[in-house]
């Protein structure tokens, strides 16, 4: 990390950084050096002590507060544009249950500019956030909405039967508590815990997503956690009989599901 470090804190690029690699640094500049230094050595994530990560090429900001992306949620946006490509949809309408930094939805407006989205958070910081990177994205306007998604009133219902094609994007809590304990310090230590964790076995939100949408004409796409497979296609044959189709890492690893349900 320590390269890493230097360069984003001096704002150098790496060709810089073996430029002026025997520089002299001022007083300033050392100080800053050392003190994010000295965060990272309590476990600190990078993305948080210089406010920014990427994802899919694109930087997005980042805060304490507000999980910070995975590249595994890029196989999320990976099977949403392939399969809409592939089944020939133009979703116009486009929900997200827990957006955090909005990578989810602005992403999906660069791919679908005439598309309503709408998204939904119960973390104010994660509101904050979004706003500011939808600042920073020309895309067209996501309406963020800082509230239940399991508890508001549901105005997105008309939407989505007078819509022609609706999707959901999700990459909710799957983490069980069990699990969590064991998760690497610096995810305990510094990311939201409400953004990781779900109830019991780690299927609550697949439950409650299973619950609201399968009477309903809908894609989901959802980020799952590593195992869950066999639990969520039980859960799915207890809500309907979707169509059901899995997208896997590189390491095998089953990441993301789409649930079609006809409605």
């Amino acid at each position: 990390d320590a390269e890493y470090i230097i360069t984003q804190t001096l704002g150098w690029s790496k060709s810089t950084f073996l430029l002026r690699l025997h520089d002299t640094l001022n007083e300033s500049q050392c100080a800053q050096i050392r003190d994010h230094h000295e965060r990272r050595c309590q476990h600190e994530p990078l993305a948080y002590i210089f406010q920014h990560t990427w994802f899919r090429g694109s930087r997005y900001h980042i805060e304490p507060g507000v999980l910070i992306p995975r590249p595994e949620t890029e196989h999320l946006l990976d099977t949403f544009e392939n399969d809409c490509s592939e089944d020939g949809i133009l979703p116009d309408y486009i929900l997200e249950c827990g957006f955090g930094s909005g990578i989810l939805a602005i992403e999906a407006a660069k791919l679908f500019p005439a598309a309503r989205i709408e998204a939904w958070d119960i973390n104010p910081i994660a509101y904050q956030v979004a706003a500011i990177n939808q600042q920073n994205h020309p895309i067209s306007p996501v309406y963020w909405h800082c509230d239940d998604f399991f508890s508001v009133d549901r105005d997105w219902l008309a939407s989505i039967c007078n819509s022609h094609s609706v999707c959901l994007l999700s990459n909710p809590p799957y983490i069980s508590a069990s699990d969590y304990a064991n998760l690497d310090p610096q995810i305990r230590r510094y990311e939201p815990e409400t953004a990781l964790v779900a109830d019991h076995d780690g299927l609550t939100y697949y439950r409650h997503l299973l619950e609201l949408f399968h009477s309903l004409p809908i894609r989901l796409f959802l980020e799952v956690g590593i195992g869950q497979k066999e639990s969520i296609e039980t859960l799915c044959r207890q809500y309907g009989d979707p169509k059901v189709r899995w997208t896997y890492d590189l390491a095998r690893i089953p990441r993301v599901i789409r649930i079609h349900y006809s409605g």
